[in-house]
């Protein structure tokens, strides 16, 4: 019983047939006419609303977005005003102490320390101007202003103390 496949259509046992010529062509044209018709889908139409509705959406909020954004609240010209004044004083302050003072360490110290505070204020500015409304940014904002504050009345302190002792010295002479 065991025989090899391919032996056994070796032989002409099997009757073969021949096809007709045009086999191929009816049987596609069978399969096209069995083929079920391809319908637009109502799934369509709603992808097509979905993208429209997303897209007006998204222009809707980004026209929103640059309206605010070039528009500044009340207190984002408060606390502007507040720091233009702030780092008048601070600057007129800086530059008194670099006349007055021959100590250039101390110079260095004063100027690195306010350099610091200056990148912390903007960073914080930064994100005070993305969320104008956000108290714990504004009492950071507060807070830096107050650092330099005190900075600056520590060198208001040195001022002072290099008055006198360039008063002294004038005396001394």
């Amino acid at each position: 019983m065991e025989q090899d496949i391919r032996k056994l259509f070796e032989t002409d046992e099997f009757p073969t047939k021949k096809l007709p010529a045009n086999h191929e062509d009816e049987f596609a044209q069978k399969l096209k006419l069995q083929a079920p018709k391809k319908r637009r889908s109502n799934l369509f139409f709603l992808k097509v609303a979905a993208s429209v509705a997303i897209i007006f959406t998204l222009g809707y909020v980004l026209v929103n977005s640059m309206d605010k954004g070039t528009q500044p609240t009340e207190l984002q010209k408060q606390v502007a005003e507040i720091e233009k004044s702030y780092l008048k004083q601070i600057d007129q302050e800086w530059e008194a102490f670099v006349k007055t003072t021959n100590d250039q360490d101390l110079v260095k110290y004063y100027k690195e320390t306010l350099d610091d505070l200056k990148e912390d204020y903007d960073k914080i500015s930064i994100q005070f101007s993305q969320e104008p409304n956000n108290i714990p940014i504004l009492e950071e904002l507060i807070k830096n202003l107050q650092r330099r504050l005190d900075l600056l009345k520590n060198i208001q302190e040195h001022i002072k103390v290099n008055k006198k002792s360039k008063h002294y010295e004038t005396i001394i002479i």
